[in-house]
Protein backbone atom coordinates (compact mmCIF):
# COMPACT_ATOMS: atom_id res chain seq x y z
CA UNK A 1 0.00 0.00 0.00
CA UNK A 2 3.00 1.92 0.36
CA UNK A 3 4.07 1.75 -3.30
CA UNK A 4 0.66 1.65 -4.96
CA UNK A 5 -2.79 3.40 -4.13
CA UNK A 6 -5.31 1.96 -1.80
CA UNK A 7 -7.67 1.22 -4.57
CA UNK A 8 -5.33 -0.90 -6.45
CA UNK A 9 -4.54 -2.72 -2.75
CA UNK A 10 -8.29 -3.26 -2.31
CA UNK A 11 -8.49 -4.90 -5.65
CA UNK A 12 -6.30 -7.46 -4.59
CA UNK A 13 -7.79 -10.68 -3.94
CA UNK A 14 -5.78 -11.59 -0.66
CA UNK A 15 -7.42 -14.66 0.65
CA UNK A 16 -6.21 -16.54 -2.40
CA UNK A 17 -3.33 -15.57 -3.84
CA UNK A 18 -1.24 -17.55 -6.33
CA UNK A 19 2.61 -18.40 -7.58
CA UNK A 20 3.44 -17.93 -10.69
CA UNK A 21 6.94 -19.81 -11.70
CA UNK A 22 8.35 -19.01 -15.47
CA UNK A 23 11.23 -20.58 -16.36
CA UNK A 24 12.93 -22.20 -19.66
CA UNK A 25 12.15 -25.48 -18.33
CA UNK A 26 11.23 -27.71 -15.45
CA UNK A 27 12.71 -30.53 -14.03
CA UNK A 28 9.89 -33.61 -12.81
CA UNK A 29 11.26 -32.82 -9.51
CA UNK A 30 10.07 -29.33 -9.62
CA UNK A 31 6.86 -30.65 -10.61
CA UNK A 32 6.58 -33.23 -7.97
CA UNK A 33 7.07 -30.50 -5.41
CA UNK A 34 5.00 -28.55 -6.41
CA UNK A 35 2.41 -31.19 -6.37
CA UNK A 36 3.21 -31.96 -2.80
CA UNK A 37 2.74 -28.00 -1.28
CA UNK A 38 -1.16 -27.18 -0.84
CA UNK A 39 -0.70 -23.74 -2.89
CA UNK A 40 -1.67 -22.19 -5.88
CA UNK A 41 0.84 -22.68 -7.76
CA UNK A 42 1.37 -22.80 -11.57
CA UNK A 43 4.60 -23.35 -13.23
CA UNK A 44 4.98 -21.75 -16.87
CA UNK A 45 7.48 -22.53 -19.35
CA UNK A 46 8.55 -19.90 -21.51
CA UNK A 47 9.79 -20.24 -25.56
CA UNK A 48 11.62 -17.01 -27.40
CA UNK A 49 10.78 -17.05 -30.96
CA UNK A 50 12.87 -14.87 -32.13
CA UNK A 51 13.24 -11.12 -30.68
CA UNK A 52 9.65 -9.97 -30.92
CA UNK A 53 7.58 -13.16 -30.10
CA UNK A 54 7.43 -15.33 -26.43
CA UNK A 55 5.20 -18.33 -25.66
CA UNK A 56 4.15 -19.12 -22.44
CA UNK A 57 3.31 -22.71 -21.63
CA UNK A 58 1.17 -24.11 -18.75
CA UNK A 59 3.24 -27.10 -17.36
CA UNK A 60 1.07 -27.82 -14.27
CA UNK A 61 -0.73 -25.86 -11.72
CA UNK A 62 -2.22 -26.37 -8.42
CA UNK A 63 -5.01 -25.51 -6.50
CA UNK A 64 -5.18 -25.53 -3.02
CA UNK A 65 -7.91 -26.82 -0.76
CA UNK A 66 -9.85 -24.38 0.92
CA UNK A 67 -8.45 -25.35 4.06
CA UNK A 68 -7.54 -22.01 5.76
CA UNK A 69 -10.20 -19.38 7.11
CA UNK A 70 -9.34 -15.85 5.64
CA UNK A 71 -8.14 -13.21 8.03
CA UNK A 72 -8.42 -10.03 7.99
CA UNK A 73 -6.96 -7.11 9.73
CA UNK A 74 -7.97 -7.38 12.73
CA UNK A 75 -6.45 -10.78 13.41
CA UNK A 76 -9.99 -12.56 13.59
CA UNK A 77 -11.45 -14.63 11.32
CA UNK A 78 -13.68 -12.90 8.85
CA UNK A 79 -17.60 -13.68 9.05
CA UNK A 80 -18.62 -16.41 6.84
CA UNK A 81 -20.68 -15.73 3.93
CA UNK A 82 -24.57 -16.09 4.54
CA UNK A 83 -25.98 -16.11 1.29
CA UNK A 84 -25.98 -19.21 -0.87
CA UNK A 85 -22.34 -20.46 -2.45
CA UNK A 86 -22.05 -21.43 -6.28
CA UNK A 87 -22.71 -24.90 -4.67
CA UNK A 88 -25.99 -24.57 -3.53
CA UNK A 89 -27.23 -22.93 -6.50
CA UNK A 90 -26.27 -25.86 -8.88
CA UNK A 91 -28.13 -27.71 -6.57
CA UNK A 92 -31.20 -26.09 -6.10
CA UNK A 93 -31.05 -24.94 -10.58
CA UNK A 94 -33.32 -26.93 -12.66
CA UNK A 95 -32.19 -29.15 -15.72
CA UNK A 96 -32.37 -26.08 -18.22
CA UNK A 97 -30.11 -24.18 -16.44
CA UNK A 98 -27.83 -27.01 -15.70
CA UNK A 99 -27.67 -28.22 -19.32
CA UNK A 100 -27.11 -24.38 -20.55
CA UNK A 101 -24.00 -24.48 -17.66
CA UNK A 102 -22.96 -27.44 -19.35
CA UNK A 103 -22.85 -26.30 -22.62
CA UNK A 104 -20.92 -23.05 -21.30
CA UNK A 105 -18.61 -25.21 -19.45
CA UNK A 106 -18.04 -26.72 -22.36
CA UNK A 107 -17.72 -23.93 -24.66
CA UNK A 108 -15.66 -22.14 -22.32
CA UNK A 109 -13.20 -25.28 -22.04
CA UNK A 110 -13.11 -25.86 -25.59
CA UNK A 111 -10.69 -22.60 -25.97
CA UNK A 112 -7.97 -24.14 -25.83
CA UNK A 113 -6.12 -27.13 -23.57
CA UNK A 114 -4.78 -24.35 -21.37
CA UNK A 115 -8.18 -23.37 -19.99
CA UNK A 116 -8.40 -24.26 -16.21
CA UNK A 117 -11.60 -24.12 -14.12
CA UNK A 118 -12.11 -23.36 -11.03
CA UNK A 119 -14.89 -23.14 -8.54
CA UNK A 120 -14.93 -20.69 -5.70
CA UNK A 121 -16.92 -20.37 -3.16
CA UNK A 122 -19.85 -17.81 -5.43
CA UNK A 123 -18.83 -18.41 -9.10
CA UNK A 124 -16.92 -20.26 -11.30
CA UNK A 125 -13.71 -18.80 -12.51
CA UNK A 126 -12.43 -20.03 -16.14
CA UNK A 127 -8.92 -18.96 -16.27
CA UNK A 128 -5.48 -19.61 -18.46
CA UNK A 129 -3.02 -17.05 -16.89
CA UNK A 130 -5.98 -14.63 -15.71
CA UNK A 131 -9.59 -15.21 -15.14
CA UNK A 132 -11.07 -14.45 -18.60
CA UNK A 133 -15.11 -15.52 -17.76
CA UNK A 134 -16.59 -15.97 -14.47
CA UNK A 135 -20.01 -17.54 -14.37
CA UNK A 136 -22.92 -17.45 -11.92
CA UNK A 137 -25.73 -19.64 -11.27
CA UNK A 138 -28.52 -17.61 -10.16
CA UNK A 139 -30.91 -20.72 -9.39
CA UNK A 140 -34.01 -18.54 -7.91
CA UNK A 141 -33.88 -16.18 -11.46
CA UNK A 142 -33.23 -19.72 -13.25
CA UNK A 143 -30.14 -17.93 -15.36
CA UNK A 144 -26.50 -17.71 -15.40
CA UNK A 145 -24.69 -14.65 -15.05
CA UNK A 146 -21.33 -14.72 -17.22
CA UNK A 147 -18.68 -11.73 -16.98
CA UNK A 148 -16.61 -11.70 -19.51
CA UNK A 149 -13.16 -9.89 -19.32
CA UNK A 150 -13.15 -8.21 -23.29
CA UNK A 151 -10.47 -5.50 -24.62
CA UNK A 152 -13.69 -2.66 -25.59
CA UNK A 153 -11.01 -1.34 -28.09
CA UNK A 154 -11.60 -4.60 -30.51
Amino acid sequence: MNKYAKETADAIEWPSPRLLCIAGDFTKYDKHAVQQIDRNIELLRYVRFGDDLLLLELVNAVVATDGIEPIDGGGKPKPKYKGKTIADQLTQAGPKLIDLYEALKATLVSFGDDVQVKTLKLYIAFKRIKNFACVEVQAIQDRLLVTVKVDPKR
